[in-house]
């Protein structure tokens, strides 16, 4: 079933699988549900309906592994079928997550795994000569999307010339010349803190004293020392999945910084290592009188 709305003025298809797919969890990426099944139906199901809609647009933007496959589908089966115009873009967000996949489960969506188990396309090195050798849905993605784009040019060098890709980066530098890094942004009409309603007091670069009240507001909902928040307390504020990828040495570089001159520092993240979890668990009784 395939629903039509409008989000803030984007007009927005939604696509509900009949039977079990994406059932069972209440949170995304909860692993309540096959994922990869339930990714590879939703990719071939979006095609689809481009397909018999008639309505082809320009651009498959697809994002990390979910929707690596999209390409694959798109020049293999749905472009001899007559779709013709778009071209498939892949994001890439987090190289951690490669979407590793078998050949049978690619078979589900009507692709012939065999011709994709090659170190030129879909396969994982790590696993050549296992049984059963496996394929990397993410790698295919960078393989057969025209363009690759990354959320800032600095990630996009990190992958290519450091340790970022791991054993992806031979992949990507065959493909660096159709890879670009685009710099994430804000949208500066809804994250104006001039015109934010959601704050005790509005503020601009040119009428900065409301901020102090925004700052206060915050720390006392925290639990934290009314007094000692003044205007020149410096209170940094950092949220962000506590993950390798995210430079754990570098918060806790930040949080001993801060605290050193002065200032006060609000954590706000969640870690599925839980060794990563247990020492952020540590740091906080550590300071709990700081």
């Amino acid at each position: 079933t395939v629903y039509k709305a409008t989000i803030e003025g984007v007009n927005v298809l939604l696509i509900k699988p009949q039977g079990h797919l994406f059932q069972g969890g209440k949170v995304v990426y909860s692993g309540g549900y096959n994922e990869l099944e339930a990714y590879l139906y939703f990719s071939r199901a979006c095609l689809e309906y481009i397909l018999r809609s008639g309505v082809h647009p320009d651009i498959l933007h697809c994002h990390d592994w979910h929707t690596s496959v999209v390409p694959l589908l798109y020049w293999d089966i749905y472009h001899p079928l007559g779709l013709t115009k778009p071209q498939p873009v892949l994001t890439i967000h987090n190289l951690d997550f490669t979407g590793e996949c078998r050949a049978d489960e690619l078979e589900w969506i009507g692709l012939h795994a065999e011709t994709y188990l090659t170190e030129e396309k879909c396969l994982d090195p790590r696993t050549k000569g296992h049984n059963p050798e496996r394929l990397s849905l993410l790698k295919g993605g960078m393989v057969y999307s025209t363009a690759i784009t990354t959320v800032s040019p600095t990630y996009a060098a990190e992958i290519l010339s450091g340790a970022a890709a791991q054993w992806l980066q031979p992949t990507l530098k065959v493909h660096s010349n159709k890879m670009h890094g685009l710099l994430n942004g804000i949208d500066n009409s809804t994250w104006d803190p001039a015109k934010d309603t959601h704050l005790p007091a509005p503020y601009s670069a040119t009428n900065a004293a409301p901020k102090l009240l925004c700052k206060q507001y915050l720390t006392r909902a925290l639990g934290m020392d009314p007094v000692a928040c003044t205007a020149s307390m410096p209170l940094v504020c950092c949220v962000t999945r506590l993950t390798p990828q995210k430079g754990i040495h570098l918060i806790k570089h930040a949080i001993s910084t801060t605290l050193q001159q002065g200032g006060a520092f609000i954590l706000l993240g969640s870690a599925q290592d839980p060794g990563i979890g247990a020492e952020f668990d540590a740091l906080k009784e550590e300071l709990a009188d700081n």
